[in-house]
């Protein structure tokens, strides 16, 4: 009888807590590490939305550009005049954002923008745009573009 039992014992409070403790161990090391890929998710986000936020605003500066009879370009903006139309883009500092104007409407075209630099080269005949943008993980990137306008004016 004696025999029966003791092949019938359970397990210990002891064992109990050891095994509860690592069972919690390795649970929260899976939790961190969703949290993790979570995060990283999020800031990977944020950065292709950012980057392709200042492609197209890149793009639709160029095309404005492409298709200018006169331009402008006097520090951190640059005002292209499309046949009896001025379009401005300039950056604002205070708000670091980059602006459209069109028709005294302002368009925000892009944020977090660090700065925004216009040069005119070649005798004009072709303008280079420097966008300098930070992300939401603290990281900056730089996108720069070069278009040549319709009719050549200079500075």
């Amino acid at each position: 009888m004696r025999l029966l039992w003791k092949s019938q014992a359970g397990t210990s409070l002891i064992e109990l807590l050891v095994g509860g403790a690592i069972a919690l161990i390795a649970v929260g090391a899976v939790i961190q590490l969703q949290i993790t890929a979570y995060r990283s998710q999020r800031v990977d986000e944020a950065r292709f939305r950012a980057q392709s936020e200042a492609m197209i605003a890149l793009d639709r500066l160029s095309r404005d550009i492409r298709m200018a009879t006169e331009i402008s370009v006097g520090g951190g903006s640059i005002a292209v005049r499309i046949g009896a139309e001025t379009i401005q883009y300039s950056l604002r500092t205070d708000t670091h954002q980059v602006i459209r104007t069109e028709n005294t409407i302002d368009q925000v075209v892009g944020e977090q923008v660090e700065s925004l630099t216009f040069t005119s080269e070649l005798g004009g005949a072709q303008v280079r745009v420097e966008w300098l943008a930070r992300l939401p993980d603290g990281s900056t990137y730089l996108l720069e573009s070069t278009a040549s306008p319709r009719i050549q004016t200079g500075e």
